[in-house]
């Protein structure tokens, strides 16, 4: 059985790479589809992929924001 630290260190692994394929995502690509299409995937999970790692992203940069006020 994962110890706590052990499961953190996973959601912190999966959190990064929901985070680098939305921007690979917004930085590379102009639809889902395509972006689908480049990582053999279907649409409906690029979408998924993209979302969460929106979210993520989102969410950190208002963390970091709020650190340096």
């Amino acid at each position: 059985m994962a110890t706590y630290k052990e499961l953190e260190k996973q959601v912190d692994a999966t959190a990064d790479y929901l985070q680098e394929m939305y921007l690979d995502w917004f930085n590379n690509f102009l639809t889902v589809e395509r972006f689908a299409e480049w990582y053999n995937i279907g649409e409906e999970r690029a979408a998924v992929i993209i979302s969460a790692g929106r979210k993520i992203h989102n969410k950190r940069v208002e963390t970091n924001k709020a650190l340096k006020a």
